[in-house]
């Protein structure tokens, strides 16, 4: 009766033995399985994280060239502003210089009218002295007539010339005026431009 006892604990102790180690084989397959997909996974965000890695300094570079061609695409159009602007001002001041030589001949013409208005009157003077003792000079007033003509010819050639530099004046003036509207055109564009780069400057740097 004991040995019967001694051998059915036995049994029962060498079946939860075996049942144990059937259980721990069972749970070692598990984990080995789950140890092989962990790898797996870790291998697969291995590769994710460098592909993303290289994607990004991808994105990095053509980013960084972008900003550099923006970049240079506005220092070209404010340097080509800026070279306009000066061809503007040497221009305006060409003309300035133009526009006081006008003025100084228009002056200059002035005063040859007067002179010549005042040799007119004197011949007229002259001719009316003349015609007291008519008979007597009808040379002297062929030739006084002459000069007389002349004298209205040029007179009138001269009023014409003026007439003529006060048109020219007048264009020059109204060239003036839009050379100066391009001059404040080109400054508010120059300006736009540099707002315009300064602001894709910034958003570049908060990019």
């Amino acid at each position: 009766s004991l040995a019967k006892f001694d051998v059915l604990r036995f049994q029962n102790g060498f079946l939860e033995v075996v049942e144990e180690l059937r259980m721990r084989r069972g749970i070692d397959s598990e984990n080995e399985e789950r140890i092989k997909q962990l790898v797996s996974e870790k291998h697969q965000l291995q590769q994710k994280l460098e592909e993303e890695c290289v994607c990004s300094a991808s994105l990095a570079r053509e980013h960084g060239q972008r900003e550099q061609d923006q970049r240079r695409k506005h220092e070209e159009r404010l340097k080509q502003l800026q070279e306009e602007e000066t061809k503007h001002e040497l221009s305006s001041e060409g003309w300035d210089q133009e526009l006081r030589a006008l003025k100084d001949e228009i002056r200059a013409l002035h005063l040859a009218k007067y002179n010549l208005e005042k040799k007119v009157q004197e011949q007229e003077r002259k001719l009316q002295l003349q015609t007291v003792s008519r008979e007597g000079h009808l040379s002297q007033m062929a030739q006084l007539e002459q000069r007389c003509s002349t004298a209205f010819k040029q007179a009138a050639e001269i009023t014409e010339h003026m007439e003529l530099l006060e048109r020219n004046v007048q264009g020059a003036l109204e060239l003036n005026r839009k050379l100066q509207y391009d001059n404040e055109h080109q400054h508010c564009v120059m300006e736009a431009c540099r707002a315009e780069l300064q602001s894709c400057r910034q958003q570049l740097v908060e990019a």
